[in-house]
This record gives structure tokens, sequence and C-alpha cells, in this order.
């Protein structure tokens, strides 16, 4: 077993700065890499977490000497929590004699209040089975920045921001935006807080979350606080649930209890959310949906029925406003708080709007995804308010040549088998059609399997018997297969012996009517 001292004697972690100078304005951002090295026999592997849900990564503990001058930025936030979530991606790296590098802006962990000079050291427990591993100590001096150093690196800052490439369709934002951001975060001028209030309307949850916690560790929380308060009663502005929270933590003290803090930011919070109900009224354009979104999302049963009513409207009328996936959301998981039959204008519109996306797409990062998603659920709700109809509209989803849904979505209809419509179904299935995707396949063999009987067995076997095997996708086989075993088991038997291995755990549908 390799001992912490063994480890830390012979070759890591090793802290330096990653660039060419040892003096630092306060505010400037301060790069650093934390290298881990070990000899291979030692059979050691680093945690190479980089982020977690919580807002930073607790795997650092950073010594300052003196510790006069200097504090936790973010302190507050943690000690104010109502329970972290905790966690995020990461990996096991095998070290070996070439470094494994860690790259951490000091500013996280540390605020330096006074000019000076000070001594860094970092503990860290990311090598297996070792705890609280000492790194070699850093000298730093910190200066005063000076109010025109500030102003010329806020506007640096909001130029290399502005120009960064936007985040990509899974929500990724660029390194250079990101780099712009965290050097927001950290300046630490009043003009810099008021920019960083600015930044936080909920659309980008990197970004967000360096303006959020930005607010809370910056000296000058008080000017990004009444910039927050004028944002939030401007008709222009967008409000987000992130909004609020920051609004609930930066007028706490950081010397009170957890306890006491606990409870003012539940209190602050509750404010800050009257106050936008208060002026929800007077928001226009591309501030509508997303504000209300942040008070429905946010409301719970004991709101009145009075403040419900008024919202849902809002939300329905500037619903198109919302990112795709928040119109997702409240026709999922929330629909439950905003149904009402007023959706149906929106819900038949949603249902109606068609694209083709003849190739494959990939679940949680095409915009085919997500735009089937939200047509499939606008679909399921229309129906759900109003069966009767919705019915064309579900039956003309079923006897399209390339179906956008699976049963799932369109099995909702009381009948056992659609006379009329499976002969249709069974000619798209057995079409061929270079274009036509695994996905779709298997849409169109469910839907088969869910509506046709026997009268198109003869049909569709053929095509069955001939894709049945390694090269056919697990959801059209296993449809298909369920659909031959319902109507005629005898047929199904061979059938069975050739299931390809990999979709032999997948279970065949027979929740049929």
């Amino acid at each position: 077993m390799v001992t912490s001292g063994a480890l830390a004697a012979q070759d890591g972690p090793r802290l330096r700065i990653s660039t060419d100078s040892s003096v630092y304005r306060m505010g400037e951002l301060i790069p650093l890499e934390l290298s881990f090295t070990a000899d291979p026999s030692h059979r050691v592997t680093v945690n190479t977490a980089t982020y977690d849900r919580s807002g930073r990564m607790g795997h650092e503990k950073f010594l300052i000497e003196p510790s006069d001058g200097t504090s936790d930025p973010i302190a507050v936030y943690f000690r104010s929590g109502w329970g972290f979530m905790g966690g995020g991606l990461f990996n096991l790296a095998p070290l070996s004699h070439s470094p494994y590098v860690m790259r951490l802006n000091l500013n996280e962990w540390v605020r330096f209040d006074k000019p000076g000079k000070y001594r860094v050291t970092v503990t860290t427990d990311r090598v297996s089975a070792i705890q609280n591993l000492k790194s070699n100590t850093l000298e730093l001096e910190i200066v005063e920045p000076g109010d025109a150093w500030q102003q010329a690196e806020l506007k640096q800052i909001l130029a290399d921001f502005d120009t960064s490439p936007a985040p990509n369709l899974i929500g990724l934002s660029s390194a250079e935006r990101i780099t712009a951001i965290s050097k927001l975060r950290y300046l630490g001028s009043a003009e810099a807080a008021r920019e960083l209030a600015r930044h936080l309307p909920g659309d980008e949850n990197q970004v967000d979350w360096a303006c959020m916690l930005g607010l809370i560790g910056s000296p000058n929380k008080q000017a990004g606080y009444d910039e927050m308060k004028k944002l939030l009663a401007d008709p222009d502005f967008p409000v987000s649930d992130i909004f609020l929270t920051a609004m609930s933590i930066l007028p706490l003290n950081p010397v009170d209890s957890p306890e006491t803090l606990r409870q003012q930011r539940e209190a602050n919070w509750k404010e800050a959310r009257s106050e936008l109900m208060a002026e929800i009224s007077t928001k226009r354009g591309k501030a509508v949906a997303p504000s209300v979104n942040t008070l429905l999302e946010s409301g719970n049963e004991s709101d009145s029925q009075e403040e419900r009513e008024k919202l849902v409207p809002l939300l329905i009328e500037h619903f198109d406003d919302l990112a795709i996936r928040g119109q997702r959301q409240w026709l999922e998981d929330r629909w439950p708080k905003v149904r009402s039959a007023k959706w149906l204008p929106t819900l038949r519109s949603i249902a109606a709007e068609y694209s083709d996306y003849p190739v494959p797409y990939a679940p949680n990062e095409d915009p085919a995804y997500d735009y089937f998603r939200l047509a499939g659920d606008g679909l399921t709700r229309w129906y759900e308010l109003d069966p009767e109809g919705a019915r064309p509209a579900v039956l003309a989803e079923i006897i399209r040549p390339k179906p956008r849904f699976s049963a799932n979505t369109l099995g909702m209809l009381p009948d056992k088998v659609l006379p009329d419509e499976e002969r249709a179904i069974a000619d798209h299935f057995i079409a061929e059609d270079a274009e036509k995707s695994f996905a779709v396949e298997g849409n169109l063999a469910s839907l088969l399997n869910r509506y046709a009987d026997g009268a198109v067995l003869a049909e569709v076997l053929p095509k069955i018997r001939r894709k049945v095997g390694p090269f056919w996708a697990c959801d059209p086989e296993n449809e298909a297969l369920a659909y031959v075993e319902r109507v005629d088991p005898e047929a199904a038997k061979p059938l069975l012996e050739r299931v390809t291995p990999a979709c032999q755990s997948f279970p065949r549908r027979r929740d049929l009517p």
C-alpha cells in the first residue's frame, strides 16, 4: 500500500502558476496547474472531475498564509444552503511518470481583499486511497487593481464574451466564452457586479452559475444587488429562477449562523418572488415567457388560484418564446400544474407542425429529437383534453409513410384494431426506402403491433423473416416479432430462434387493449 508520505516525498502533487508572473492585481484571474505523477508500480489513480453540481469542487482545500486579508468568496452560499446535490461526471486516470494536470482558478476558493505577499498551499484527496495529499508552496504578490485597469479589463471581457461562439445544441459553451465570464466573475468592481446581474437571464447553465457565484463573491455585491432590483422591474428583462436565488443570497450577513442564514435566505427568496409577481403584468416581448416560467415553476400548492389563473394564460400566450426543451417540460412533468382547456389552440398548433427529418437523429443532442418530442407531447395533451377532436390528427399520424412517433405516443386510441388504417401501416412497413431510419422502422413496427391483426400478416411476414437477425435494430425487430407472436404464435417460433442476442433482453410489447 502506498502511503501519503511516500507518494508526496517522491513526486506529487505539484502546484504552479499557469502564467509567467507571480504578481497579480486583486480581482485578476489567477490560473493554477495541479499536476500529479507517481511511479506506475504504485498503481494509484486520480479523480479527474472538473465540476460539481453544488457549485464547485470539494477535492481541494487551499491554505493561504497569512490568512488576514483573504476570504472564501462563496462561503455564504454553502452555509445558507438548503441541501446540495453534489456529484458530477468524473473518471479515474492511472498515474505515471508523465504528469496528469488539473487546471484551476485560485479565485474560486480565495478572494484577496488586501494587497500583500501570500503563500499558497493546496491539499487534495483526488489520489486513490490517499487523503490530504499536500502540494508544494507558491508565493504570490497581490497589488491594488486601480480603476483604469478594472475599466480596461471589463471592456475587454465584455468584448471577448460577445464575440465568443454561442453554446452548441446540447448546451455546452465555448472555452473562450467561459474564460471571459470567469474573468468577469472574479473582477470585483462595482460595474463588474452590475454586468454579472445583467448577464443572468437563465439561458446558459455554465454562464448562469458563474454570474450567480460571482455576484455572491463580489466585494461590491451591493452594487450587483441594487442592479438586480432594477432588472426585476425592467419590462424587457427576463427573470430566471437562478436570478431569484442570487437575490435571496446577496443580502445575507456571512457571520450569521447557518440556521439563521437558511431562514433569511428563504424569506428573501419569497420576497423576491412576490416582487416579480407584482411586476409580471409589466413584462413585455421576450421577457414574458421566462419570467412567467419562473413564477409557475417555483409555485406550490399553497399558491392562490387567482395567481395561477393569471399566469397560465400568459404562459400559453407566450409559449413560443420558450426554448423547445422548456416547452417540453410544461407538457410533460409539469403538466398537472397548468392543465387547462385554454391550451387547446396551442396544442393543436404544436401537433400540426411538421418537418421531415429523413436521417436518424441522436436523442438529447439533435434538434429533431426535441422537435419530435414536443410535437408528440402536443398531440398527447390535445387528445387528453379533447379525444374526439384529436382523433383525426392521431389517425393521420398513424398512416404517415414515416411516422414521427411510436405506439408509445400513438397508442392512446381505445380501438383494439384499426381496420381502415392497418393496411396503410403494413404498406409503409414493407416499403423499401433508403432514407427510412431505424427509428421510423421501429415506429411502424410498433404501430403494426398495436393496431393490426392477422389480416395483414401475409403481407408483412416476408419482410420480417428476411430482416430478423443481427442486422436489424432492436426496436423494429422486437415490435415486429411481438406482432407475429400475437396473431400467429406458430409462425413466430422459428423467428424467435433468430433474435439478435443483444436484443433478447428487450421486452416485447404485450400491453395491448
